[in-house]
């Protein structure tokens, strides 16, 4: 004769990994990833790893393999192949002593510290623009 399990009354609570384990997986895919694995071989060992489903590991390779793209786009200007033209230099130069401007008017009328250090960072970066310029036409004069 077959014997009736009961239910629990209430249901069991799936385990969910918390924001820290699921950050930590994903960077584990990302240095899988970064070694040259591919997909096929990445899901089976996060699987063996952390006991999730497939799906699961998955979603952390394509988590990653998202972050891994948006770290590449903030970083445009180191990776950027292609060198900065000078009507490019010269357009973020004005843009960037604008803002420079705007800063330092900011600062006169509050005297809030912010406005010094938004000065600050946007001179430094001006100077950054500017040694660009003075490489790339150097660099064109030399054609």
């Amino acid at each position: 004769m077959a014997v009736l399990l009961s239910l629990p009354d209430t249901p069991t609570k799936r385990n969910r990994a918390t924001k820290l384990e699921r950050s930590k997986r994903i960077r584990k895919a990302q240095t899988y990833l970064l070694a040259g694995l591919v997909r096929a071989d990445i899901v089976p060992r996060l699987q063996y790893l952390y006991e999730v489903s497939r799906s699961t590991s998955n979603k952390y390779v394509d988590d990653a393999l998202v972050q891994m793209e948006s770290e590449k786009t903030l970083h445009w200007i180191e990776n950027d192949t292609d060198p900065i033209t000078l009507e490019d230099n010269q357009g973020l130069l004005k843009m960037t002593r604008q803002m420079m401007i705007g800063a330092h008017d900011q600062y006169l009328q509050t005297g809030e510290p912010e406005h010094a250090s938004t000065f600050t960072r946007l001179s430094s970066s001006y100077e950054r623009v500017y040694r660009m310029g003075a490489l790339t036409s150097s660099v064109s004069h030399k054609n």
